[in-house]
């Protein structure tokens, strides 16, 4: 499932949060909670993937780690779990007390002098230090800086074999060792069915989702049924080091990510590992020597070729060999075999279901042999990505990703201004409903004449064209060729420009558009990242859209899922939806009243503003109602009933003067018009434009009006949104607060506070949303850092 911007916190959390403040306000303390305040501390939790498969290695384990010889494969991890010293898988209680001898210092439950040697004397176990856990890129990786302490070499040889392994996996989990149930019921002992012990005994399914996938499963259980008060990490080793100390113990830092970091150093552009049937050309462009472009050549190919697949589907009309291909004949096996790569694949065993017109072709200059263009749904392409191009677990049985990829095409949502169409075919296309509105220009009191441009151009005849009100333009009208094309699966609730809701899975993308990243690469290696291309697409995709969406990749290492999502705070899309928004979870910081209690042990507070932004907001908050646009005006009511007697007005040429006056008011019009009639009338289907092969325009008229058609757009967005925007400007603040640790909250998941302290302007107009978590575990327990970022509150 995709993730929405601006949802509250789930209701385990909600209610978490709820009973800690509760209890900690009650005017008088019971011996519940005086042992909670007094008796709780952290703890903290590693283990390891690490099997000894080899008997070279488990002979070199007890000669230089004093590891016993009846040791199995797993029983070395099974046996060194660090937690409060070194303990076995199932253990109940810590080790305690001095061993009898050096010879059987493993088998007993005795602490000091466990791993020991003669030559070293008696030492301490290994223990954990401390744990840090922090966001990286937005918050979509997490980083783990692990602190460990041993204190003999013997130790560090099983330290190192077991923990200091690039690449392989851990799990590190925390938690309270005392806490309030959402039940109101003080728990002493922690019963929680964690998952390290299935972790270590590899007790999960061969088949179905991945072993990361069903440990990442098992720990939101956790999470979940201890309300709150565990959580847990599980990744690869990225980096360590380590160092001796005088006194002769070892200081280790391991350095652990969550999976996606494979996301950043995934390259695309890398040559096909494995050749397809027929020679490479060496003249062929680069895009073709790689699994990802040879596949979109394959498809871009057939489709122009009005290729049938294997069975109907597939309709090639007059001269735009329109593809319209149900998706049963795009599967994994299906693309492998036209692309005739000699690959494995994965197909997830119960995945989304295929959709139609997965690939559509079109011919924008019918005159023009080389202007035919096919499109890929963004959801295709990344099921595509997701089957060939990325790292799999080839001992599973379905041959696993490490991870996934959503393309679940219905599930996924943006917020669109109505009637919204591509302002860039070359980048991408998608179904609109564009009728020109009413209350804007033109009007019949001041009517706007589109002049003919070419002979037979944009479907405009020869003669110009007068838009008033007596005329509205649809692009809907006799139907539009694009919604008959494309379908109308992105857009949510069609009715006469109506729509408000895009699936955004289902925007068309120009396959040239992603071949040529595909050739010219991005970075100083030569290289094309995943991530990269994903976020190229992602940013091209919103200007297109003239910004009035923000679509970015983001990992979510909870799931171990990558999501394409918007991330405008999209309460608006909620309701749209129909779904019931909770009031966002209140966290009582500073001031409080009788009976409110607090868990927050320290706050941070502070706005900063780039020059440019306060620039523009100087003079917005003395703008006395001048157009400046959104930025500006937001704080045109800030100062209201306040002026500079010095300088009693402020203007800046830098920025924008107002545009209301009628000839940028026409040109926009005008610009509106031509690439909406460009738009509704590209030849993705001759036959419905009648005899005659009629020429359009080229893509490049779009570029000749971008400027005018991306201003209406974000003015018509911000027309059509303003009734929920705040009552009154206020500058951005970053709120910092430090809890008593706490799992569940999620990156951008909105919540709010007390306001007492805040300053007047901000108190109800504001809310925050989360952009960064951070867990510490040390020896004073266990603390969460929620970073937020204010968000104008709705009236």
């Amino acid at each position: 499932m995709g993730r929405i911007i601006g949802e509250s916190f789930r209701e385990y959390v909600d209610k978490q949060i709820d009973v800690r403040q509760k209890q900690l306000g009650k005017f008088k303390r019971d011996n519940n909670i005086h042992a909670y305040l007094t008796g709780k501390t952290g703890w903290l939790r590693l283990s390891s993937s690490v099997d000894t498969i080899t008997s070279d290695k488990r002979k070199e384990l007890q000669n230089k780690g004093g590891v016993p010889s009846t040791y199995g494969e797993k029983d070395l991890a099974r046996n060194y779990v660090l937690f409060g010293g070194v303990q076995r898988v199932g253990g109940f209680y810590p080790k305690g007390g001095l061993i009898n001898d050096y010879d059987d210092n493993w088998s007993n439950e005795k602490a000091y002098g466990f791993n020991s040697t003669k030559d070293f004397g008696l030492t301490p176990m290994p223990f954990i230090e401390s744990a840090e856990i922090a966001p990286k890129n937005r918050g979509s990786l997490r980083l783990a800086e692990i602190k460990i302490k041993c204190f003999n070499p013997q130790q560090f040889f099983v330290i190192e074999t077991l923990y200091l392994r690039l690449k392989y996996s851990l799990l590190l989990e925390w938690g309270h060792t005392m806490y309030f149930d959402n039940n109101n019921s003080l728990v002493t002992s922690p019963t929680t069915n964690q998952p390290y012990q299935k972790f270590l005994n590899a007790s999960y399914a061969t088949s179905g989702p991945s072993r990361q996938d069903q440990c990442l499963a098992d720990i939101e259980n956790a999470r979940e049924s201890s309300n709150g008060n565990y959580d847990g990490f599980l990744g690869w080793v990225q980096n360590f080091r380590w160092s001796v100390t005088p006194d002769g113990h070892y200081d280790i830092v391991i350095k652990a990510v969550s999976y996606g970091d494979v996301i950043e150093s995934l390259t695309v552009n890398k040559a096909l590992d494995t050749k397809p049937d027929e020679d490479i050309p060496d003249d062929i462009r680069p895009a073709y020597a790689t699994t990802l472009g040879k596949i979109l050549l394959t498809l871009k190919d057939r489709v122009q070729e009005g290729y049938s697949g294997s069975g109907s589907g597939v309709s090639g009309v007059g001269t735009s060999k329109l593809y319209r291909e149900n998706g049963t004949f795009l599967t994994a096996s299906e693309i492998k075999r036209i692309s005739k790569l000699k690959t494995d694949i994965f197909t997830k065993p119960s995945g989304v279901p295929l959709v139609n017109n997965e690939l559509i072709g079109c011919t924008y200059d019918s005159r023009n042999p080389d202007g035919n263009n096919t499109f890929i749904k963004l959801g295709t392409l990344l099921r595509i990505i997701e089957s060939f191009l990325l790292e799999y677990d080839t001992s599973m049985n379905t041959r696993n990703p490490i991870f996934e990829l959503d393309y679940d095409y219905n599930d996924n949502y943006c917020l669109i201004t109505p009637g919204i169409f591509s302002n860039n075919p070359r980048v991408c296309i998608f179904p609109s409903e564009f009728i020109y509105p009413s209350n804007l220009f033109p009007t019949d009191a001041n009517p706007v004449t589109v002049p003919s441009v070419t002979s037979g151009a944009f479907g405009l005849g020869a003669a110009s064209i007068t838009y008033s009100n007596s005329s509205k333009f649809r692009m809907k009208q006799d139907p539009s060729n694009l919604i008959k094309t494309c379908g109308d699966d992105f857009l949510l609730g069609r009715g006469d420009g109506a729509s408000v809701i895009g699936r955004h899975l289902h925007i068309h993308v120009n396959i040239d558009f992603i071949l040529n990243l595909l050739d010219s690469s991005i970075n100083d290696s030569n290289e094309l990242p995943l991530f990269d291309l994903l976020k190229t697409i992602c940013d091209k995709i919103n200007q297109s859209f003239s910004d009035t969406i923000n679509l970015e990749p983001f990992y979510d290492s909870d799931t171990n899922i990558l999501h394409i999502i918007d991330t405008n705070n999209n309460n608006l899309l909620q309701k749209y939806l129909g779904q019931t928004i909770p009031s966002p979870t209140k966290i009582n910081v500073g001031l409080l009243k009788p009976g409110e209690g607090s868990f927050v042990t320290d706050t941070t507070i502070e706005s900063e503003l780039s020059n440019k932004f306060a620039t523009q907001i100087a003079i917005g908050a003395q703008a006395n109602n001048t157009n400046l646009g959104s930025n500006s005006t937001t704080f045109s009511k800030w100062n209201a009933g306040l002026e500079d007697r010095l300088i009693k007005q402020k203007n800046n040429n830098n920025i924008p003067p107002p545009s209301g006056n009628k000839e940028d008011a026409t040109k926009k019009v005008q610009s509106t018009l031509i690439c909406a009639n460009l738009m509704k009338n590209m030849a993705f289907d001759n036959a419905l434009l009648g005899a005659g092969g009629t020429s359009f325009g080229t893509y490049a008229n779009f570029e000749d009006y971008s400027t005018e058609l991306s201003t209406f757009w974000k003015e018509r967005s911000d027309r059509f949104y303003k009734k929920y925007n705040f009552r009154q400007g206020f500058i951005p603040i970053n709120l910092g607060l430090t809890l008593d640790g706490i799992s569940g909250p999620r990156l951008f998941e909105k919540y709010t506070i007390t306001e007492d302290f805040l300053p007047q302007n901000y108190q109800d107009n504001i809310e925050f949303i989360i952009k960064g978590l951070k867990h510490t575990i040390n020896e004073k327990g266990w603390f969460t850092k929620i970073e937020g970022l204010s968000i104008p509150k709705e009236t």
